[in-house]
């Protein structure tokens, strides 16, 4: 099953794996200089050449791999309902039964990620508000001590 990444993190694999091809070219490089002889030299030029593509070629395929596409509430509740029948033995009525209270329950948990998404935005903005507000009426002394402030707040938080 391919799991899905976010994509702060698909980038942050894909600069690793490039450092590390750049990595690799300049000790294959510096590998090949070493040696002496010219028609050696050559030859293994090719082969440092033919690395680099396996290395571009096999980072390409990793991340060539197709998304999972996203399954319906329908096609999940069948699925659980299914692993259900298997382990348990239900019967086909009981099948239909499960199968309901799954679709169902995702849809309630579906609409509720919503309202949560949708509360959690609100709560930013209510947030910013409320720091835009509290700015207005301090000078400029007190608003560095605040930046001063949420620095620090932040190192700390990083640290943790």
């Amino acid at each position: 099953m391919i799991k899905l990444l976010s994509r702060s993190y698909l980038i942050f694999c894909i600069h690793k794996l490039l450092l590390f091809q750049f990595i690799a070219h300049i000790k294959i490089d510096l590998l090949l200089k070493r040696v002496n002889f010219k028609l050696m030299y050559k030859k293994g030029r090719k082969m440092k050449y033919m690395i680099i593509i396996l290395m571009l070629v096999s980072t390409s395929l990793c991340f060539g791999q197709k998304k999972e596409v996203k399954k319906t509430i329908e096609e999940k509740s069948v699925e659980m309902a299914e692993e259900l029948k298997k382990e348990l033995k239900l019967s086909d009525e009981q099948f239909l039964k499960v199968k309901l209270i799954y679709v169902d329950y995702l849809t309630q948990k579906e609409e509720l990620s919503n309202k949560i998404k949708l509360l959690e935005k609100q709560k930013k903005e209510l947030k910013s508000i409320r720091n835009s507000k509290v700015k207005e009426i301090l000078n400029t002394e007190q608003k560095n001590k605040i930046e001063l402030q949420k620095a620090k707040n932040r190192k700390k938080s990083k640290k943790n």
